[in-house]
C-alpha cells in the first residue's frame, strides 16, 4: 500500500511539472510593437492581439485565421498609437465575421 501512495504521488508530481514546463493555460496577447510590417503567421491567437506604435499588420490572404479575447473583457484586436493599422483580409468564400 506504502508502494502506490509513492506511485501515486510520483506521478501527480510528474504530470504538474510537464503543465507547468508546457505553459498550459497560460497565453498572453500577441503584441506587434514597433514601425514595420508584420504578417499574422499562427492559425489562432487565443488571447487576441495588439498593434502599437505605427507597427502594420497583416493576415495571410486566403489562410484560415482565428482571433478571441481569450473570454475576458479585453478586445480581440487592438491597434494603439498614429499610425498602426490591422488589416485582415477575407477570401470570397470566406469573409471576416
Amino acid at each position: 500500500m506504502r508502494y502506490k501512495k509513492i506511485t501515486l504521488h510520483t506521478l501527480r508530481l510528474s504530470v504538474l511539472t510537464m503543465l507547468i514546463h508546457s505553459g498550459a493555460g497560460v497565453s498572453d496577447t500577441q503584441i506587434f510593437d514597433g514601425a514595420g510590417k508584420y504578417d499574422l503567421t499562427q492559425e489562432a491567437y487565443l488571447d487576441g492581439i495588439e498593434a502599437r506604435n505605427k507597427a502594420q499588420v497583416n493576415n495571410r490572404p486566403g489562410e484560415a485565421l482565428s482571433l478571441s479575447s481569450g473570454g475576458t473583457e479585453k478586445t480581440a484586436v487592438k491597434a494603439s498609437g498614429e499610425g498602426t493599422s490591422v488589416m485582415l483580409e477575407g477570401t470570397e468564400k470566406q469573409k471576416i465575421a
